[in-house]
Parts: C-alpha cells; sequence; structure tokens
C-alpha cells in the first residue's frame, strides 16, 4: 500500500509538471528545459509533446505532427531552412534548392491549418484555389490554369498542344500523377505540371482526414540547441519565430526565395507550430543567445533534484543526494548547482542493471573528471566526492 500510494504521487507530481509546461508552452510557444546532465530534458521534452498532440510517447516518432532534430557546430541555415545542395543531372554535377527541415516541417503544419479554416471539404476546383489562396503567394494564380489544362477546361497555348492529355475530374488526374510526371521529364517542361498536381494531392490527403477541423498542434523538438550558432541557424527567421509574430503577420522573404518557382512566395511559422529546446548549461550558457533570440524563448530550469522522480529506490536517492551536496560545497567539489548529476545517471543502477562501483566508473567518475580538469586538486576532489558517494564521509 505504502508503495502504491508513493507511485501515485510520484506519477501526479509527474503529471502536475508536464501540465504545467504544457501550458507555458502554449501561451509563448517556444520553451527551453535548461539544466545540469542527466536531468530528463529531452523525455521531458517528448512527454510536453505527446501531450500537445494527443499521443502516447512511442508514438511520436512515426507521427506528422512531431519533428526531432539535434544542434552541432556543422549546423547551419541549410539544413535548417533551405539551401543549395549538389545533385548529377544528364551526367553533370549541378547544384538544387532543397528545403531544410524545419521549413518542410512548417508548410505541413501550414497545409494542416489552411485546411481546418475552410469552410468547404468537398474536393472539387474551387476548394483547391480557396485551398492555394490561404497558402499564400501566387500559388493559386500559378497552379489553378495547369489544373484547368489538364481537366481540358483551358488550352495550353505553347508546343507540343496535341500532346498533353486531359483527364475527366480531379480524382483521374491524381490517379495518372505518375503519367503526368512522366510527360513533363519527356517534354522537359520542368515540373509544369507535376507541382500543382502534388499541391492537389496534399490537398486532397488532407480533406480525407477525419480529424482536419480539430486544431492539430506541430511540435519541433531541438535537443541540445545551444550547441549550434543559433543565429546563424535561423538567420532571418528571428523575427518569425517571435510568439507575437507567428502566422502570416511574420512572413518573411528567405534568403533564396529569388530562386523559388514562386518568387514572390513568403515564409512564416504557422500559429499551430510549437518549439521545444534542450540544453546543459555546462555545455554553454544561455548567455551565448544572442539577445533578440534570447528573449523569444522562454526558459525553464529542471534541477537534478526535480529528476529524482524517475528513481524508486529511496537509498539510491539518498545516494544522489549526498553526491550532489558534496559537488556543490565549497570545502569539496565548489562547483554552481549547474553541475549537478541528474537521475537519468542513476536510473541503470535503480533498476539494478549495474552496481554502485560500475556506476562510478563508467558514468559518474569520467564526468566529475571533465569537470574538474585543469585543477590543482583535482584528484583529491574526486576522493573526497567519491567517500559521499559511497556513504564513508565523516557525517555518516
Amino acid at each position: 500500500m505504502i508503495e502504491e500510494s508513493e507511485n501515485y504521487s510520484k506519477n501526479k507530481l509527474k503529471d502536475s509538471r508536464i501540465f504545467d509546461l504544457k501550458e507555458k508552452l502554449k501561451k509563448n510557444y517556444n520553451i527551453i528545459l535548461r539544466g545540469a546532465p542527466g536531468t530528463g530534458k529531452t523525455y521531458l521534452a517528448r512527454q510536453i509533446a505527446a501531450e500537445m498532440i494527443g499521443i502516447n510517447v512511442d508514438e511520436l516518432d512515426n507521427n506528422e505532427q512531431f519533428e526531432f532534430v539535434q544542434f552541432h557546430s556543422s549546423y547551419d541555415y541549410t539544413d535548417f531552412i533551405e539551401g543549395l545542395r549538389p545533385i548529377i543531372k544528364n551526367n553533370q554535377l549541378g547544384f538544387e534548392l532543397k528545403k531544410g527541415i524545419f521549413y518542410e516541417f512548417c508548410e505541413i503544419a501550414k497545409i494542416s491549418e489552411v485546411l481546418r479554416k475552410l469552410n468547404s471539404k468537398e474536393f472539387t476546383l474551387q476548394g483547391f484555389e480557396i485551398f492555394l489562396k490561404e497558402l499564400g503567394g501566387n500559388r493559386a494564380k500559378n497552379y489553378i490554369p495547369q489544373i484547368e489544362q489538364l481537366l481540358g477546361k483551358k488550352k495550353y497555348t505553347g508546343d507540343k498542344t496535341s500532346e498533353i492529355k486531359t483527364y475527366g475530374n480531379l480524382r483521374e488526374i491524381l490517379e495518372n500523377s505518375e503519367e503526368i510526371s512522366k510527360f513533363d521529364k519527356e517534354n522537359n517542361f520542368s515540373n509544369w505540371y507535376s507541382t500543382p498536381v502534388n499541391y492537389l494531392k496534399k490537398y486532397d490527403d488532407e480533406i480525407k482526414k477525419e480529424h482536419n477541423s480539430v486544431n492539430k498542434n506541430y511540435i519541433f523538438l531541438i535537443d541540445e540547441i545551444n550547441r549550434g550558432e543559433i543565429s546563424k541557424i535561423f538567420g532571418e527567421l528571428f523575427f518569425s519565430i517571435d510568439p507575437e509574430y507567428r502566422g502570416k503577420k511574420g512572413s518573411i522573404k528567405t534568403q533564396y526565395s529569388n530562386m523559388h518557382e514562386d518568387s514572390q512566395e513568403k515564409f512564416y511559422i504557422p500559429e499551430n507550430v510549437y518549439i521545444i529546446g534542450t540544453m546543459n548549461d555546462i555545455d554553454r550558457s544561455v548567455d551565448t543567445f544572442d539577445f533578440a533570440m534570447r528573449r523569444r524563448f522562454l526558459f525553464e530550469e529542471i534541477m537534478a533534484e526535480d529528476s529524482q522522480i524517475m528513481l524508486k529506490n529511496g537509498k539510491i536517492k539518498e545516494q544522489m543526494t549526498r553526491l550532489n551536496n558534496a559537488i556543490i560545497d565549497q570545502k569539496i567539489g565548489n562547483l554552481s548547482k549547474d553541475y549537478q548529476i541528474g537521475g537519468s545517471y542513476f536510473k541503470a543502477l535503480d533498476e539494478g542493471k549495474v552496481n554502485q562501483d560500475e556506476l562510478w566508473k563508467n558514468k559518474l567518475e569520467p564526468l566529475l573528471k571533465d569537470y574538474f580538469r585543469g585543477e590543482r586538486d583535482s584528484e583529491g576532489k574526486l576522493r573526497e566526492i567519491k567517500k559521499y558517494y559511497d556513504g564513508k564521509n565523516d557525517t555518516n
């Protein structure tokens, strides 16, 4: 009964924390979970994402409403937004504009948001035109004429008029999309018909979904966000990422907008997109964010003591507390709370997968050596901290 009561209290506390952070994310759109190593920030972020979407955590990776990326020193604008990528075409090396992971994610979210706002969910040419207009740019002006040509409602005035096949309705166009794509390639039409047909398919896919009238949240998780050069990765998006400029009012032209099929097309972050970042304070301080980016995120600190919730064994919790107290003790480790060690480091010990000495040798000691690297009495500090870890300090 006592164990059941403890588990109930633990789950209530855990659920309360997730609910609190979820509500803060809804209001602020961008949130960063910061704190000591091993405090379960990434897992907590995934739990928040699952709650926002309304699914289980183990369903996230196969859901279009969730995306995960980990920043590093080589990560840049071309990976995140868009950039030129080398391609081989006709045995010649060339370059092609490719959308980055965040751009594509926002496009998916945008389509869902636009469909939700449309009154009619019928698969019609008129509905498709409204859909394209809502997406912005000159898509309706550029793509509707091609669909009308494929339907035989409008004549193509260029070359090869007799070769263009027409179809009875929109559904038939989709059923023959491969044939249309092949026609484009064989006649060097670039994607003249293929691009409008691709948008037609996106329109059809969305209106088929039973729940597209429900406001769907899209969560983009950036792990170790402070390990990348934030201002370079986001570029001109520092404006659009502002919570006050979500949606069309935050539209901007990207660095490569003149290379888009529609040069007037602007990029914006839809109102249904939320960003969660995680960062270890000891890797790089939040102060490395420039002020413009910093004020666009809400920072939530996850303390080492908070992460004890993932442990069951009371003695192991006490052991973790002793270790962390020694780390910040001015006479022993003399480090800040940023260097305390979170519960995930102790999880294998808690589950009986390793013993106390194995955990120290393989996980804790290497981390602490990094903490004290270059200090005069680093070995002495390690010995003292080990005593507290083992419960052999003078007070025990």
